[in-house]
């Protein structure tokens, strides 16, 4: 994966159109460019150099005015580095010094425009009067008329272009009022519509600035203030009252608060005190924490956060994909269209060409698709952001849309829909030869190295002592059934039920238990444990809650035995398949998709990575397993099963948002393009439903990251 950075996109229409394009080279396997954040991700095999050409090559095709950079640029802010392309200059400050003085031309050549239509109008019908006209439109839309010329060279289509034909067809026809009302009001609309813009953008920039940049490294009792690429893990670091934690690590001294809302949403500040683990992008309250890091730069969970959002961008929803393949029929079509209309009427003798040419300016004004364009990406990646921010990762639109049409979804058990804190409940030797500690400690040396929960609940019933006296080797884990180890010379198996019925292992006079513990080799069942766990206390008014939102089916699919299955689905009142394997996991989903719309799975753990892969949407609890996080297509950071409502009515909502947006840019589009065709079109309205439909397009996005 390489990225890019690209400054000065302000048409979402183009930054769709530059993707595209790129999509199509050869030796690119895969390109998103994200409008709101103007990072530009590529799968290719081309070294850089050439793929820097290509890109170039493109930008300069489609948006002349585009500058690429090969590195982010980072604000000084919170004790941040700065990073900056290979420029004679800085970027930063060239961007800086363009947001500083672009808005001043814009708004002195409009002022020079409405000075200039003043007495143009009261010399209407005058040579003079036509010159004044003339060169308040030139002011007023100077920007946008170079922006057209230089796309009319590379043969390039967009709203600049079919303005500057628009105000030349309208003084041929001699409408120069008309021309200059037209250039001034799309402008004034460019100048609201940029804003809106960079302000949904700041906001959404805003998430990825989590991270801190620097670390404050304890080396021979002096601080250094170094890159956090360069931290090691194992590194001593302080954080200072006020400071973001800038890797995960674990407090080694003193005593504190922090504030994890950006990572997880909680808005309760965390004590911080000896033991205490804490996660990259947190902010220390209250007094300095000294701390050993436990995660690189790359690995910590700030990182991991903010790729997930930045990647988000590559994995593009249906909406997105229609309106990609709607744009490009759509304006061909018009511009069709809006010719046969300045030519046929007027030939079929239903009218003057002045007044046809009129109806067919006034339709291509208002034909530019950017609204649509723009409502889309930027709904799904505010609704990504305003998730992300509520400590709910959702990795794509893709996954915004499936998640806001599930109604269905499956959950595991174990450290889902329960603490996972599990602990030995009863031991049950088969007979008097084996004690119930004996018992145990066969069970606990066969899972030391196992990281499955109830492997863990046994070792914590063991002193590590006693097992630092046991010979163990050839420790095997055997997915979804158990573990077997050699222990002082004798081969034990430890696991579920079915595991000793393939042993060929009888379990008469046994109680139903979690694992049991066997001698394969003398071909008997040694004993049975059972382990107990309890519901999390935010399950129940979870699942009320989903089901308030049009969840039709909730169930519960777990490996673990049919009893204690049974159980928890009954005090949550859901339906339940125990004693599953993961593979059979995969099947129940599998089969949940064919019965509904679409189907998500919330679990955890290694054994759930499948699961997790098959559903419409895999929800991985907590930023835990690796492998689960990898497979899941949405991570619930807290681990907190409440934050799991929010997200799909953030998702709802995003996709009302998008459905409305579209709708009502189409239907404004088309009540000019009516109003037009009998002659009652006029030219302010066409630009009412190119940039003032954007502006509200924009603005109804930007909602979702303000939502409470």
């Amino acid at each position: 994966m390489k990225i890019f950075y690209v400054d000065g996109l302000d048409c979402a229409h183009c930054a769709m159109k530059i993707e595209e394009k790129l999509n199509t080279l050869p030796g690119i396997n895969g390109a998103a460019l994200n409008f709101a954040t103007g990072e530009l991700r590529i799968q290719s095999n081309l070294d850089d150099t050439q793929l820097t050409e290509q890109i170039q090559t493109i930008l300069k095709q489609l948006e002349p005015d585009a500058v690429l950079r090969t590195q982010q640029l980072v604000s000084h802010q919170h004790g941040n580095s700065h990073n900056s392309c290979d420029c004679s200059d800085s970027c930063e400050e060239k961007r800086n010094k363009k947001h500083q003085l672009m808005p001043r031309l814009p708004l002195l050549l409009l002022g020079t425009a409405v000075l200039l239509l003043i007495p143009a109008l009261m010399l209407k019908g005058s040579i003079a009067s036509a010159v004044l006209f003339f060169l308040s439109g030139l002011a007023a839309g100077y920007q946008v008329f170079w922006k057209g010329l230089k796309k009319l060279r590379t043969l390039t289509l967009d709203e600049n272009i079919l303005l500057l034909i628009a105000f030349i067809a309208a003084f041929l026809i001699g409408e120069y009022f008309e021309a200059c009302l037209v250039v001034i009001l799309f402008s004034v609309g460019e100048l609201l519509e940029d804003h809106a813009v960079e302000r949904s953008k700041k906001s959404i920039e805003a998430l990825t600035q989590i991270r801190p940049e620097t670390a404050g490294v304890l080396r021979d009792g002096k601080i250094y203030e170094l890159p956090c690429e360069d931290v090691q893990i194992g590194d001593t670091i302080v954080v200072k009252p006020g400071e973001r934690i800038p890797l995960d690590c674990v407090v080694l001294s003193g005593n504190s608060q922090t504030d994890n809302a950006a990572i997880t949403g909680e808005s309760v500040p965390v004590p911080a005190a000896e033991g205490s683990a804490l996660s990259s992008g947190g902010i220390n309250l209250s007094s300095a924490l000294t701390c050993r890091v436990t995660h690189s730069f790359v690995d910590s969970t700030a990182s991991r956060i903010i790729e997930m959002v930045k990647d988000s961008a590559a994995k593009k929803g249906n909406a997105e994909a229609f309106i990609s393949r709607f744009a490009k029929i759509y304006t061909p079509i018009v511009i069709i269209i809006a010719l046969l209309l300045a030519v046929v009427p007027p030939l079929a003798g239903l009218g003057s060409y002045s007044q046809w040419v009129y109806t067919a300016l006034v339709l291509l004004v208002a034909a530019c698709p950017c609204a649509i364009v723009i409502s889309v990406p930027l709904t799904f990646f505010s609704c990504i952001g305003a998730a992300s921010r509520r400590g709910v990762l959702i990795k794509g639109g893709k996954y915004v849309e499936a998640l806001a049409q599930s109604d269905a979804i499956a959950f595991d058990k174990t450290g889902t829909l329960t603490t996972g804190q599990l602990t030995v409940d009863k031991i049950t030797p088969a007979d008097e030869s084996i004690s119930r500690d004996a018992l145990l400690m066969l069970a606990a040396a066969c899972e030391r190295y196992s990281t499955h929960p109830i492997a863990k609940a046994v070792l914590e019933a063991v002193p590590e002592e006693k097992l630092a006296g046991l010979d163990i080797s050839d420790s095997t884990e055997i997915r979804g059934m158990g573990t077997s180890a050699v222990i002082n010379g004798v081969k034990y198996l430890c696991g579920a039920g079915r595991m000793m019925e393939k042993a060929g292992l009888s379990l008469d006079g046994l109680p139903e238990a979690n694992i049991y513990v066997a001698d394969p080799v003398q071909k008997r069942v040694l004993g049975a444990i059972s382990v107990k766990d309890t519901l999390r206390p935010e399950s129940k008014s979870t699942l009320a809650q989903l089901k308030q939102l049009g969840i039709k089916t909730v169930m519960l699919l777990s490996g673990d035995r049919k009893e204690a299955v049974e159980a928890c689905a009954k005090e949550l009142k859901i339906e339940c398949r125990a004693e599953l394997l993961p593979e059979n996991k995969v099947t129940a989903v599998e089969q949940l998709k064919t019965e509904h719309k679409k189907t998500a799975f919330v679990g955890d753990g290694i054994n759930d990575a499948p699961v997790l892969a098959a559903a419409d949407v895999g929800i991985a609890m907590g930023l835990g397993s690796d492998s689960a996080i990898e497979a899941a297509d949405m991570v619930l950071v807290s681990g907190n099963l409440s934050s799991l409502p929010g997200g799909i009515r953030l998702a709802k909502k995003a996709m009302r948002i998008i459905y409305f947006n579209v709708v009502f840019a189409l239907l404004a589009k088309l009540a000019v393009f009516v109003l037009a065709l009998f002659g009652l079109g006029q030219m302010w309205m066409a630009v009412f439903a190119d940039v003032g439909v954007s502006i509200i397009a924009v603005l109804n996005a930007a909602r979702l990251m303000k939502q409470k």
